[in-house]
């Protein structure tokens, strides 16, 4: 076991895959989905998921809103605004809008 895999709490190391997991999250939707805006500010289209991602990306939502619903979303958790990633996948987290 290295130093890296020691954490003060259990919660940590939850905090550090909720981290990686909104950005994998992020990343598949941009590629899943039709984006709009420009570019330095793309948002995605609502409802345009490509159909051969949505089960795997239900199934990563589901496991981020798992975790937040554990530890606290990145509001809670006082995340940067670079650390939590753009309004929009906040907003897809909170079920504010849907991939498909």
């Amino acid at each position: 076991m290295t130093s890296e895999t020691n954490f003060a709490r259990p919660e940590d190391l939850l905090e550090r895959s909720l981290i990686e997991l909104r950005e994998v999250l992020r990343s598949d939707v941009e590629t899943a989905c039709d984006m709009t805006g420009p570019a330095s500010n793309r948002v995605p289209v609502p409802r345009t998921c490509d159909l051969t991602w949505v089960e795997t990306l239900t199934r990563l939502l589901a496991l981020v809103r798992e975790i937040e619903a554990e530890i606290g979303t990145p509001a809670d958790l006082k995340w940067t605004p670079e650390l939590a990633g753009p309004g929009w996948l906040t907003d897809l987290v909170a079920g504010k809008w849907g991939l498909t």
